[in-house]
């Protein structure tokens, strides 16, 4: 039951890029900027709301995961003190704080690069479904891969799907191809920062260990917008801040190549058990 309910979670967030940026682009369209936040305001308040009221409690849930995490601090003491567990964790923060940079600023990316509204709205859009293909295929094609195998296809995608948003605004192609890159690196390095720490470190330290390197990546999230900002006063505009971004991409990615896929307390099976 919790399986399904995982599944179907990722699958609604993978469209909700789908549905609701032609959607926002329609409603500012059609309203403008301050009734289309009013509009959003007022459905989380009469839609999301309610049904966070009523979730079920997961206190007991939550008791067992504070419990094996007091478990696992000694071993979780001695992973602090390998250097490959900080080349993971800086490889998928920065991964993911570039993904968080770009999930704000995309639109306004593609209209500066000349893109039209109506076809940059199209763009992002495809972004989510490129997301469940990428998640497909991490399932089919690379079942028999270890997820650090995965994982450096995936975070090297970024970069290069990045460096894709230089060309003319009339070659539409291939910023589809850029939505198809962008959203397959997005959605297998989401189940690569999931099933990671398990295939390095084994099933005993995973809520420990994916909890320590959680925290540094939340943070990148939470920060992306801002820094991408900041990028654009800094550099002058979307082109610094694109170029930047593929730097730090480009970063992650090289420190993922330094990621220990020999560690002892490998359990190798872990990947197939989560994801069944």
């Amino acid at each position: 039951m919790i399986t399904d309910f995982v599944e179907l979670r990722v699958m609604v967030h993978s469209f909700a890029s789908t549905v609701f940026w032609p959607l926002t682009q329609f409603l500012l369209d059609r309203f403008g900027w301050r009734e289309t936040w009013l509009i959003y305001a007022v459905a989380n308040l009469l839609l999301c709301f309610p049904i966070h009221a009523f979730l079920p409690k997961m206190t007991s849930v939550i008791t067992d995961s504070t419990q094996r995490i007091q478990t696992d601090n000694a071993t979780l003491s001695a992973v602090l003190r390998e250097s490959s567990f900080y080349f993971v964790t800086a490889a998928i923060t920065f991964n993911a704080l570039v993904f968080s940079a770009m999930s704000l600023h995309l639109i306004s990316i593609l209209q500066d690069r000349g893109v039209s509204a109506s076809h940059a709205a199209v763009i992002g859009a495809m972004v989510g479904p490129m997301q469940v293909l990428g998640r497909i295929l991490e399932t089919t094609i690379g079942k028999k891969a270890s997820s650090r195998q995965i994982g450096i296809i995936a975070i090297w995608l970024l970069p290069a799907s990045l460096a894709l948003l230089f060309a003319p605004a009339e070659w539409l192609l291939i910023y589809g191809v850029f939505a198809a890159m962008y959203g397959v690196s997005n959605g297998v390095m989401t189940i690569v920062r999931g099933t990671l720490p398990a295939e390095l470190y084994g099933r005993e330290t995973y809520g420990a260990i994916s909890g320590a390197m959680a925290t540094p990546v939340l943070i990148a999230i939470a920060a992306g917008p801002f820094v991408a900002s900041l990028l654009y006063t800094a550099t002058g505009g979307y082109a610094g801040t694109i170029w930047t971004l593929i730097g730090i991409a480009a970063l992650g990615a090289i420190l993922f190549i330094y990621v220990n896929p020999h560690s002892k307390r490998a359990w190798p099976d872990i990947t197939k058990e989560i994801q069944s």
